[in-house]
């Protein structure tokens, strides 16, 4: 099972917002900005009403938000990959992370048909950086789909707990660096970029 959270209650940071008609090649640097007590940033996102994860800020591009028709399926790969997007002249390939995770934020057969779907077209599409293309000195990218992008949080390392083998399953623990608890109360998944793309048909990411 997943952690359940009282209330998200969260609302998108306007700096960090593109749409594709407007997209900049503007990245979110953040590095610079680091407070001396080695916290870390992370953006929110919530999966469902019930799910929220943090993303590390240091490895996000840019917030896109993408209409369905945007998206070009690709037969024969994973039902999590929803298909490729271009994104100013490059293939961007598209995550649908609640599935990858073993979410699922609405009944599946509504998810079997994601471009028709209402609760995907309100989605909203993270880019994220990775390791470099071997070979090639280039960064990989990809996006990952979800439902309600929210607030930037600082975190110190020792705050981020490892998660239980019992509260999890064995597809969501995977992905998990751990959890954070709010001083709110808010429970947020803490989830490894890396392992994302680790989880890529290799073949694609070039």
């Amino acid at each position: 099972m997943t952690l359940s959270m009282a209330a998200l209650g969260l609302s998108i940071p306007a700096e960090l917002m593109t749409t594709a008609a407007n997209a900049s090649p503007r990245a979110l640097s953040p590095a610079s900005t680091y407070p001396q007590d080695f916290r870390e940033q992370f953006l929110s996102c919530s999966l469902g009403s019930r799910t929220a994860i943090l993303l590390p800020v240091i490895q996000l591009i840019e917030i896109l938000n993408i209409s369905p028709d945007q998206i070009t399926p690709i037969p024969h790969l994973p039902s999590w990959v929803r298909g490729v997007y271009n994104w100013r002249g490059e293939v961007l390939w598209i995550v649908d992370l609640a599935r990858l995770l073993g979410i699922e934020s609405e009944p599946l057969a509504q998810r079997a048909a994601p471009l028709v779907s209402p609760a995907l077209a309100n989605s909203q599409v993270v880019v994220l950086q990775g390791q470099p293309v071997t070979g090639t000195g280039t960064w990989a990218t990809l996006a990952v789909l979800v439902d309600q992008v929210g607030d930037l949080e600082w975190c110190a390392a020792d705050t981020i707990q490892s998660p239980p083998a019992a509260a999890f399953t064995p597809t969501l623990a995977r992905f998990l660096q751990g959890y954070w608890l709010k001083g709110n109360g808010d429970v947020f998944l803490c989830l490894s970029v890396e392992t994302i793309f680790a989880a890529m048909p290799q073949a694609n990411l070039a």
